[in-house]
């Protein structure tokens, strides 16, 4: 006797299309066939809502257990398309794994069934015209999400957090009174000066919902709310797309690709506020590389995780800590890794010095040395430490940065300036003889603050838990 499964399936698209597709439709239709060719049903498998341009379903897998246990020898779809839109995966199915398993695959409504092997000739090329349907289908429906981007309708799923889709237009945003105020509160936060981290810590502190419901807010999320221009009521689409449409797999694109329409919707923040806040935001970031300044920097790495250590400011003395722990301190991914940074540069200048005494001759670092303290370099480092010390003197009128780390870096970059006006003076008015001197003497000096002889020199240095500093030189 014949053990069947009826197997239907209707896709989001399908949905918007002919009611005769409908779940209710192809039921109907496939229990009256099974009944008139006296076809026992053994079970009914439904995916509602399920793409037929790939294999992950629900109840398309159950089938397929079901088919390993032998519960079933006889598949039913209402046509091949309810089965795939992929001719490959349909050509699979039907020319190999359907025959080394003994099922028997019927489409109604495209005269196919593999017990009859001459309606079943032209199997292929209708798979192939079924794959080709849905590539079009996907392509008037790209065209159409396309059209609506342009104009600046909301085509997402979900609005963004503090808004909702408009009950009588589900492509226009309004404002989401129950969840606007925490997004005008973060705002508030940022213009006082807070950084993502500490707003991310203060609303977690207060038990504040995330948008995804969780208790506890991240830095990625205050981040992106605080330069999403939706909240002064532009709308922002099209930053992923799809490699393909038998694809599930998306492509976060460029920011200048993105598709940004100004006044679709009403503003939670004004545009001033949104300004000022960016503003902040590129301020602080550019303290963090211009004041920040480190030898070691994307040399110095977490023994453990791998990944780069931060520099920490406290009490006017600078810590490395693993970039890991700080970003995932909850998650317990890393730990800190903590020690002072000065302590690490002064280690790792004495291994490359102890190093260059034992292995290179100074006639052999005269090459390094020339290309250090080229006098052209000179000038040039001069030039640009006097506009890092103009930078400094700016972040600290806009309150940037505390009066005492000002002045550490300010006597810090003075110093630095005075060493090489007189560097120069000395390269400029001695002999040949005397520069050579001069040159090696400057390069392996352990108080030299420039990277270029810890990158010539250093391939990683790495920081374990315990506070040991372990230096790989490069080709050692």
């Amino acid at each position: 006797m014949t053990n069947a499964a009826l197997y239907l399936r209707l896709s989001k698209d399908d949905k918007n299309t002919d009611e005769s597709e409908s779940i209710t439709n192809q039921r109907k239709f496939l229990i009256n066939y099974a009944k008139e060719n006296d076809i026992n049903i053994a079970e009914i498998y439904v995916d509602d809502g399920y793409s037929g341009t790939n294999s992950n379903r629900p109840d398309f897998q159950r089938m397929l257990k079901d088919i390993e246990v032998r519960k079933i020898d006889t598949i039913i779809v209402k046509d091949l398309s309810r089965l795939f839109r992929d001719y490959i995966q349909t050509g699979h199915y039907l020319e190999k794994y359907f025959p080394e398993n003994g099922i028997r695959f019927i489409a109604i409504l495209d005269g196919i069934d593999t017990k009859n092997e001459q309606a079943s000739d032209l199997t292929p090329f209708k798979a192939i015209m079924v794959d080709w349907y849905a590539k079009d289908v996907s392509r008037k429906i790209k065209q159409v999400k396309q059209d609506k981007i342009k104009k600046g309708e909301f085509i997402g799923p979900k609005a963004p957090f503090g808004y909702k889709k408009d009950e009588q237009n589900k492509n226009k945003l309004v404002i989401n009174e129950e969840e606007s105020f925490i997004i005008r509160e973060i705002f508030k936060k940022a213009v006082n000066g807070e950084s993502a981290r500490q707003i991310a810590f203060a609303l977690t502190k207060e038990g504040i919902k995330t948008p995804g419901r969780s208790s506890h807010w991240y830095v990625e999320t205050v981040s992106a709310i605080l330069k999403n221009e939706v909240y002064i009521g532009n709308m922002v689409q099209g930053r992923v797309k799809k490699p393909s449409y038998k694809s599930k797999k998306t492509i976060k694109l460029k920011e200048k690709d993105w598709v940004i329409t100004p006044n679709t919707h009403t503003p939670i923040i004004d545009e001033e506020t949104f300004k000022r806040v960016r503003e902040l935001i590129i301020n602080r970031r550019t303290v963090k590389t211009k004041t920040l300044e480190y030898p070691l920097k994307g040399i110095v790495i977490c023994a453990d995780c791998k990944k780069a250590m931060g520099l920490v400011p406290k009490k006017n003395i600078y810590y490395l800590r693993c970039r890991t722990y700080a970003k995932y301190t909850k998650l317990g991914l890393c730990t800190p890794h903590s020690i002072r940074a000065d302590y690490v540069l002064e280690k790792t200048k004495a291994e490359v010095i102890n190093f260059i005494a034992d292995n290179i001759t100074r006639e052999e670092l005269l090459p390094f040395a020339k290309i250090h303290n080229n006098t052209d370099n000179l000038k040039e480092r001069l030039r640009k430490l006097k506009v890092q010390i103009k930078d400094i003197y700016n972040d600290k009128l806009n309150g940037l940065i505390e009066e005492a780390d000002f002045k550490d870096f300010y006597q810090a970059k003075k110093e630095e300036e005075i060493r090489i006006k007189s560097k120069l003076e000395i390269l400029e008015g001695a002999d040949v003889g005397e520069k050579v001197e001069s040159l090696v003497d400057d390069f392996l000096n352990v108080n030299v603050y420039e990277n270029l002889i810890l990158n010539e020199f250093i391939e990683k240095v790495e920081v374990g838990e315990g506070k040991e500093v372990f230096v790989t030189l490069k080709n050692c």
